[in-house]
Formats: structure tokens, sequence, C-alpha cells
């Protein structure tokens, strides 16, 4: 091996070790911040739908509610949730939240909604949302306090 791949290598497992230090270090923030608010409100489980513009939600747009209820593992959910975009199902059981069906182009890419879930107990590393850009639906958690 020559000095100057030698060079890149080592770089390369630098920046790589950084990378995954710092998503471990962003997954304990997200968990604890997550742990902290559940302490002092209660957890729900928020479906919205957003204005779309080449396959991204509207910048500005806040979304409608389509759905909102409490997130604890008693809640049942099943709903096929049609836009002009297109359709997602949507199932909401036993403490988590996912996607059984839609007709975006690639829902289990990385990033397809068809390819994440929510739980009501954070995973580690879970960010909270599922996203489908194309049909501009949002599934998420958020907790409220009392004052909310």
């Amino acid at each position: 091996m020559t000095k100057e791949r030698k060079i890149v290598f080592y770089t390369c497992l630098v920046i790589g070790l950084f990378v995954m230090v710092s998503l471990v270090f962003m997954g304990l923030g997200l968990y604890n911040n997550y742990q902290n608010k559940k302490i002092n409100g209660t957890l729900y489980v928020v479906i919205k739908q957003f204005e779309v513009v080449d396959e991204h939600f509207k910048i500005g747009d806040e979304g409608k509610v389509i759905f909102e209820a409490p997130f604890t593992d008693e809640l049942y959910f099943y709903q096929r949730i049609e836009t002009e975009y297109g359709y997602n199902t949507v199932v909401i059981e036993n403490g988590k939240a996912y996607v059984v069906d839609a007709d975006c182009p690639n829902p289990y890419s990385l990033n397809g909604c068809m390819a994440s879930f929510i739980t009501n107990d954070n995973n580690f590393l879970e960010t909270g949302l599922i996203r489908c850009m194309q049909h501009g639906i949002q599934i998420g958690w958020e907790v409220r306090t009392n004052e909310d």
C-alpha cells in the first residue's frame, strides 16, 4: 500500500469513527430528552397531511391534523389515508406505528415510509417521525404537558 493510500485510508477511518460516535451521542440526547419530557406530560401520536411540491413538503405548511390520540399500548388504529398524491395504510397497535402499504415508487428505500416505524418507548436512535414525502403524510409523536 502506498503512502498516499494509507493516508486516505486512515483519514476515512477517523472520519467514519467520528460520525459513528456523533450518532451515538445524538441518539442518547434524543432518548434522554424524550424521557424527561414524557415524565412531565402525555405522549400523543399525530398524523398530519401536508401539501406537496416536487415530491417534498411545501415550505411553511404547518400541516392538517388527520388523527391524534394518546400513544398508549392499548391504542389501535388502522386506516388507509388517501390524498391527491397517493395513499398510505397506517397501523398503530401495541405501542408501535408503521405504514403497511403505500403506492410510492420506493416505499422500502432507506428513507421510505414502509422502512420506518415509531414506538411509544422511543427505541435507541429512533427519530420519532415517519414521513412519506411524496404523499405529504407525517406520523410522529409529541409530548404534551398539562399546559398544552
